[in-house]
């Protein structure tokens, strides 16, 4: 099984990448092909033997050549039986090794690229790509070591012949490659339907994807009918594209069977005829029947392997669609050296965090909020301080190293020194006075974690849910909880940590997920700690026990909160309200409010944010 690091592949073409796939399991494929040339030369070769014997026994009776003739015959019938057996094991070992590492190599790219996964292919169209697409891919080397090896047994069978007859040499040599030919004007109208049908896979897979993360919300509005039209009518796409890949599939196998009968059928009259002439001897006429028989397997062969060659070249295309996106921030070479870093030791100091493009600055130690009109922009917000997406690489879709600027070279722009100076460029953010940009993307989130708004929760325990960065200590896990206010969750798995969640939490209400994410966050002890509503879903009561433990948790490290909650804002050191994405006001929220009061415009903004009121509103207040 392939377990080690799925490597770099080549994504110029499918081809390319078929090629390096081959090379990256080279010993078993040689081994592979080496077995199946072995078992055709065999195979072929029992036709010879026998007719040998049997032109022996016609001549001398039993005489000692007669024996010798038929202990061959079963010589090479062993052989043939052995090396068949030991070909398809090496030939399995071929398929599992291309399927696997396919699937190790989208997986492997998948969990490192972040967001920018669904930048070029859907989240249906990357399932498919895993379980699908991959497994013709395995196909093809798992037919190669066939096609190998009947190319090599025609060769042989082709090369006896022309000793009984030249003619009848020359014919299996133009006739096989034209047979394949003729059955081969078939590959390009069934490669192009078979895109059409997996295009459409990936969109009914996508489809599908979507519905059942929005069921519930598809329940409360009643649209359960809208989207089973929706999926019925996609589905029959994808049949429709089925069939029409089955029309040329089905006659392609069909021409496997006819074509190959027609030319052993000529064979076959043309060879009785040579002997009735005298041409050929009995022997060689029942050798002759037996190539016949045999030769109808390769050409089958060859036209199964031009099939299942164009399948994985269409497998290939999405597998090298998928690989070839870039990560949303960093570089690839990051995230691979990211796997050796060792997790960090819990921070005891916070971190300052400045975002020019804002003019927004949380410095070290403190509990700062931030209140954004419109809220798009204090996801942003959060975005930029955390580096999840480089803004040179917003557009970027293929891994091209031509496109990632070197660290070692400044970037155009703004200097550098001025990165700290709020609101007076669009530099990328600071982390303690160093461009989120000059650092690791590993050290970015080891010290500055971001929490969105929906929390993502995986299948496990709620030990694994939580105890990301392995600390290991049950006392840390249940004070996060509590900290959180999720002991509720810890009563609804039975009260153990090792109680089991179900995928995407869906054993969890949507405040219980909320809080588990939270309580997440928290335990990774980072400098920084960027929180995006993570009380959105509680209750009031909920959230105000949640507001006064998460400051005193937090306390000596920086957290940034984006809300807009009076009950988050009041136990917070300092407010920022951004307003069209730059911040106007910075100070406490009962300064704010005393601002508000007296009239200020800026402050009266924030009020309205926070209360939810109209201008108008606004205006009535100050009457």
């Amino acid at each position: 099984m392939p377990i080690d690091h799925p490597g770099t592949p080549p994504l110029t073409s499918a081809n390319a990448l078929l090629l390096w796939l081959a090379r990256r399991q080279r010993l078993t494929l040689v081994i592979a092909v080496l077995f199946g040339v072995a078992r055709n030369l065999s195979t072929a070769a029992i036709p010879l033997v026998l007719g040998r014997a049997l032109d022996a026994g016609l001549t001398d009776g039993l005489s000692a050549a007669t024996w010798w003739g038929a202990g061959a015959v079963l010589l090479v019938g062993v052989a043939a039986t052995l090396t068949s057996a030991y070909g398809h094991l090496f030939e399995t070992l071929a398929w599992v090794y291309g399927t696997f590492h396919t699937g190790r190599l989208v997986g492997h790219h998948v969990t490192r690229i972040g967001p920018n996964v669904t930048r070029r292919a859907a989240t249906g169209e990357v399932v498919a790509t895993i379980t699908n697409d991959t497994f013709h891919i395995g196909n093809v080397f798992e037919m190669a070591q066939r096609f190998v090896g009947s190319l090599a047994g025609v060769l042989f069978v082709a090369l006896v012949l022309l000793r009984s007859s030249v003619v009848l040499g020359v014919v299996v040599l133009v006739g096989m490659p034209l047979v394949s030919v003729l059955v081969a004007l078939l590959v390009r109208p069934l490669q192009t339907r078979q895109r059409v049908q997996r295009e459409a896979q990936g969109r009914l897979g996508a489809l599908a994807t979507d519905t059942v993360a929005g069921l519930r919300v598809l329940r409360g509005i009643g649209g359960e009918d809208v989207f089973t039209d929706r999926y019925a009518t996609r589905s029959q796409e994808v049949r429709a594209a089925g069939v029409s890949v089955a029309t040329i599939a089905a006659s392609m196998r069909g021409l496997q069977v006819l074509l190959p009968g027609l030319f052993v059928a000529f064979v076959v009259w043309f060879g009785a005829h040579l002997a009735l002439s005298g041409e050929m001897s009995p022997g060689d006429l029942v050798a002759l029947f037996g190539y016949t028989t045999y030769l109808a397997a390769p050409l089958q062969a060859f036209t199964q392997f031009i099939q299942l060659l164009v399948r994985a070249r269409v497998g290939a295309d999405k597998v090298i669609r998928v690989v070839g996106t870039g990560p949303s921030a960093g570089t690839l070479a990051e995230s691979e050296a990211a796997d050796e870093r060792p997790w960090p030791a819990p921070a005891t100091t916070g971190a300052r965090l400045v975002d020019p493009t804002s003019g927004f600055v949380a410095e070290a130690g403190t509990f700062v909020a931030v209140v954004s009109d419109p809220p798009e922009d204090a996801n942003a917000l959060a975005a930029r301080l955390g580096r999840l997406l480089d803004p040179e690489r917003s557009d970027l879709g293929l891994v091209d190293p031509a496109l990632v600027p070197d660290a070692s070279e400044p970037l155009p722009g703004p200097d550098r020194p001025d990165a700290d100076r709020p609101g007076t460029d669009r530099s990328p953010a600071t982390l303690d006075g160093t461009p989120v940009d000059r650092l690791p993307v590993a050290e970015v989130r080891e010290r500055v974690v971001v929490a969105g708004s929906t929390p993502e929760l995986f299948a496990g325990t709620l030990r694994e849910t939580l105890d990301v960065r392995d600390r290991g200590d049950d006392d840390e896990l249940l004070g996060a909880l509590a900290a959180a206010d999720a002991q509720d969750v810890l009563d609804s798995v039975g009260g153990t940590l090792d109680g089991e969640i179900a995928e995407k939490g869906r054993s969890l209400s949507g405040g219980q997920r909320q809080r588990v994410a939270l309580a997440r966050a928290l335990l990774t002890e980072a400098p920084a700690l960027v929180l995006v509503e993570p009380t959105s879903a509680v209750d009031a009561h909920t959230e105000a026990r949640i507001s006064a433990t998460l400051a005193a948790r937090r306390a000596g490290r920086t957290t940034v909160v984006v809300t807009t909650s009076p009950l988050v804002l009041e136990h917070a050191d300092s407010v920022a309200f951004l307003d069209g994405g730059r911040v106007t006001a910075h100070a406490p929220h009962t300064e704010l409010a005393r601002r508000a009061h007296e009239g200020d415009p800026a402050a009266r903004r924030y009020r309205s944010v926070v209360t939810r009121t109209t201008a108008d509103d606004e205006q009535e207040a100050v009457r």
